[in-house]
């Protein structure tokens, strides 16, 4: 019910944004349109390229000192991974790994520094969901804040529907333009439920689901069009 819910969500977008586009005309949907675009190419490539040094810079060494403070084994292995499964470090276990996992990195910590098996830990287990998590925040900040620059611009190209003919044809087209954006939404909405249903442990399940309970969103999947972030 909750994949169908979805359908009639993107469904409404694409309506309203065909009306609304409609309203404000060609040229100031055009800019619209295209400045989404835009944004968004500008955004993930940036995201990707700043979320690794991002990591690096401001996160990383801080879960190594976190993790190896942890790892105390003068009282045993498993009161180790019991102390391990606690507070944000067991958190991020619990979200992106495993007890046997836990326990397979803090045993190597009896013939390997507790520093290099937190390296381990950090670069093995936190790295890949952490840096993906940086990627989507930074992408949504850097998509807002481009975004907002073309919303000034566009605002001024909404003049163009006072002119008699060529209002008319301006919001013909507008309509269509705006069609095309509440697409663009809806991809942006499945990209979305996409990326934290690979981060799901019922991945295959979810898929299964979405196929049989929705039409549009089973649709963008099963084609892939989908905006990996």
């Amino acid at each position: 019910m909750f994949w169908f819910i979805v359908d009639i969500i993107m469904i409404i977008v694409i309506l309203v944004t065909t009306l609304i586009s409609l309203n404000r005309g060609f040229v100031s949907a055009f800019v619209r349109v295209v400045g989404v675009f835009i944004a968004l190419f500008v955004s993930v490539v940036l995201s990707k390229l700043l979320a690794e040094v991002i990591f690096n810079s401001l996160f990383r060494q801080s879960l190594i000192d976190s993790v190896a403070a942890k790892i105390d084994l003068t009282e045993g292995v498993e009161k180790a991974v019991e102390a391990l499964s606690s507070g944000f470090i067991g958190l991020m276990f619990g979200l992106f790994g495993d007890t046997e996992q836990l326990t397979a990195y803090v045993a190597e910590a009896l013939v390997i520094d507790e520093r290099i098996i937190a390296q381990h830990i950090v670069d093995g287990v936190f790295k890949t969901p952490m840096v993906s998590l940086i990627k989507i925040i930074l992408c949504v900040i850097l998509f807002s804040i481009i975004i907002a620059i073309i919303l000034l611009i566009a605002k001024s190209a909404g003049l163009l529907n006072r002119i008699p003919i060529i209002g008319g044809l301006n919001k013909f087209f507008g309509a269509v333009i705006g069609l095309v954006y509440g697409c663009v939404i809806c991809i942006i909405i499945v990209s979305v439920i996409d990326f934290f249903i690979i981060l799901s442990a019922d991945e295959a399940n979810s898929y299964s689901l979405i196929e049989n309970h929705s039409l549009i969103l089973a649709w963008l999947m099963q084609r892939r069009m989908v905006v990996m972030l």
